[in-house]
């Protein structure tokens, strides 16, 4: 009983900082993670995810794009080992932010985007799909494929609208 207490404690913290940053609040998002990452250690691989999360988002807030990319990869690492597909789809959409890649680095985001779309569809949640292709697209066009993007652009406006 304990433990799940613990964990749910974890997860509303997590999403706390979430909604902090989704409001402009970084400093008060760092507390809540903060608590997070005190309260995780004692759940296991979840609350190791939701840091690994969570401090990604934050970095990528910041403008700290190299260390919001070394969190957010080793957030993928863990939703990927835990099996959980609705964990990996909701840092992958993170993780796909342009900001994080130079022209090399490209390909391999897109293929993780590719991997995320796949991903998204299976879990059969529009809301995370519709981010994905959209963050897809975003990248298809950094890189020059202008008539993909477009595509992918236009699927994630019907998912949208589907949702509505």
């Amino acid at each position: 009983m304990a433990g799940r207490i613990r964990t749910l404690i974890a997860r509303d913290t997590y999403w706390l900082g979430q909604a902090q940053l989704a409001l402009g609040r970084p400093a008060e998002a760092e507390a809540s993670f903060t608590e997070l990452a005190a309260c995780a250690r004692n759940i296991g691989s979840s609350g190791t995810f939701y840091t690994a999360h969570a401090w990604g988002c934050l970095h990528l807030a910041r403008g700290e794009y190299a260390e919001a990319r070394r969190r957010l990869l080793e957030g993928v690492e863990i939703a990927h080992a835990l099996h959980d597909p609705m964990f990996e789809t909701r840092v992958l959409i993170d993780l796909l932010d342009a900001r994080l890649h130079g022209p090399r680095d490209l390909p391999a985001a897109i293929g993780r985007g590719e991997r995320a779309v796949e991903v998204a569809r299976g879990i059969d949640y529009p809301y995370l799909l519709a981010g994905v292709l959209e963050k897809l697209a975003r990248l298809r066009d950094a890189a020059g494929d202008a008539t993909t993007a477009r595509r992918l652009a236009d699927e994630a406006a019907v998912v949208r609208d589907r949702i509505r």
